[in-house]
Parts: structure tokens; sequence; C-alpha cells
């Protein structure tokens, strides 16, 4: 089963359980609170192996997206993890994307760099990639924030990174999309980063009414 499919039927299975263990015995206090009277949430993520996390030993409790929706989000939130482990930009705008108008989203992260300097994508076509990908993110009208990291320590190209990185800030600058930073990851697909990136996406969304 494709991984990014993973998060959505582990939600789904969520839901049902909890209605299915409300049934028997006295009812108990309600499941939402007062701060999910608000409305729909829809958190979705796009990327490569830094946001499916495809290389963790349980994926659907520890990588950053879902640390991010079960620790900060509100209890009425959706989310849908889109992104493939071996993804690149341009694989993104034809298999991730689709998907993306569809789900109405409220909040969406992009990730992009590693992979593909992992790939070897040139400069250019990195840039022409990602403005397209970010255009098309942005008329949703959800929000939109964009992840950089140069992992300058190991990446094969430093430069190169942070060049994509510039090319990624800049679009997001150009379409009014919220910047996370990361820094300098040694491995920004591994066990230890995925706290460190959902709290610096934490810091940067702020509290989501």
């Amino acid at each position: 089963m494709n991984h990014r499919w993973l998060t959505a039927i582990a939600v789904t299975v969520g839901l049902v359980a909890t209605s299915a263990c409300a049934g028997g015995g006295p009812p108990g206090p309600p499941v939402t609170g007062a701060e999910d009277r608000g409305s729909p949430v829809t958190f979705v993520a796009i990327g490569g192996p830094e946001t499916s996390g495809s290389v963790l030993r349980d994926p659907l409790r520890t990588s950053w997206p879902h640390l991010l929706y079960r620790n900060t989000l509100p209890q009425r939130s959706v989310f849908v993890n889109l992104a493939d482990d071996r993804a690149i930009v341009a694989e993104a705008l034809t298999d991730e994307l689709p998907r993306l108008a569809d789900l109405d989203p409220t909040i969406v992260t992009l990730w992009f760099g590693p992979q593909d300097l992992r790939e070897g994508t040139s400069l250019d076509d990195f840039t022409a990639d990602f403005e397209t990908l970010l255009t098309q993110a942005a008329a949703t009208r959800a929000r939109v924030l964009v992840l950089t990291s140069s992992t300058t320590v190991h990446g094969p190209d430093p430069g190169l990174e942070r060049a994509y990185d510039a090319a990624m800030v800049a679009a997001a600058h150009r379409h009014h999309a919220d910047v996370v930073a990361l820094g300098s990851l040694a491995d920004p697909a591994g066990e230890g980063a995925q706290q460190q990136v959902a709290d610096a996406v934490e810091r940067v969304l702020g509290p989501v009414r």
C-alpha cells in the first residue's frame, strides 16, 4: 500500500474506534472540547521522504507531521500525508498536487530539496517546478508553510542546497507563504529530527483556532 495514504487510513480507523467505544456503558464526556467549535481544519503534508516518514520505525506516530497533528492541531482536525518516499518536486506536481484541491485544505506544508539534491535536479528545473507547485498550493486558499533545511554537514552539494533554499524562500515571499527555516539537520528524515521539525513548524504556525 502506498505510504502516503496510511495516515489518512489511520485517522479514519481512529474515528471509527472512538464511535464504537461510545456505544456501551453510561455516556461519558464529549470527545471534542470548546476549542473544536470552529471551522474544520484539514492539514495536508506534501514532500519527499523527510515528510513521508518512510525510514522511521513507527511513522504513523513519530513522523513530524503526525506529531504536529496530534500535539498542536485541534481535535476536529484531519491530517492527510500525501508525501511520497522518493518524490522530487517534479514528481509531486503529477503525483501529489492533483489530490490537494479535492481535500479542501486549511494548512499545507511543502518540504523539498534533500531528495532533489540526491537526484541531481538542476537549480533551474527545481526553481521552475517549485514555483508551479507553490502557485497551485496557494490557489487553494490554504495557509501554506514552506520548509527549508540546509544539511550542509552531510549534503553532497552545499552550494546547490543553499540555492534551492533561496529559490523556495523567494517563491514563498511572492505567494505570501510562511517560511519555516529549519537550519542544519544532519539527518532530516531520521528519528532524531522529527520533534525538532514539528516544533519549528508549530512556532511559525502559531495557535490554530
